[in-house]
């Protein structure tokens, strides 16, 4: 884990306690953040980090798919990966979101990715600021905000 996230060393003790209880042996090695993701991500069997919102097409696809550059816990299940490609070939929106949703199901009963917590954000802004839509913080388009 990278010494830039606070978090993450309560996170990572937290884990390992609990797989002690199963008789898993778990190792916590803090490395200098500015190598983590050159150095530790996806070059070591297990490592930490964090996504920002996403939807859910767009996560599925960049994290988990088969084929995925970003597929970081190496996750690999064509049956997950039909499930993605109908779900975005699929056009009727509830329709689309159940197959999502069964995606997310499928995730968890197969992957070794363990997901912690999932974080809301609160944006609070003054009255000279303009151009922030309510969205997701990757949906933002800074170029068109303003301060008066």
């Amino acid at each position: 884990m990278a010494t830039l996230e606070p978090t993450w060393p309560t996170l990572a003790e937290a884990y390992q306690q609990q797989a002690a209880k199963a008789g898993i042996r778990v190792n916590i090695k803090q490395v200098p953040s500015d190598g983590y993701w050159k150095d530790t991500w996806m070059q070591k069997p297990v490592s930490a980090t964090r996504w920002n919102e996403r939807p859910a097409d767009s996560a599925l696809h960049e994290i988990y798919l088969s084929t995925a550059k970003w597929n970081e816990s190496y996750y690999k299940d064509a049956d997950f990966d039909a499930l993605l490609g109908k779900a975005r070939r699929e056009l009727n929106f509830d329709k689309r979101r159940a197959l999502y949703v069964q995606a997310q199901e499928h995730l968890y009963q197969t992957a070794g990715t363990l997901i912690p917590y999932h974080v809301s954000k609160l944006y609070v802004m003054g009255a000279n600021v303009n151009g922030i839509d309510a969205v997701e913080n990757h949906s933002i388009r800074w170029h068109k905000v303003t301060v008066k």
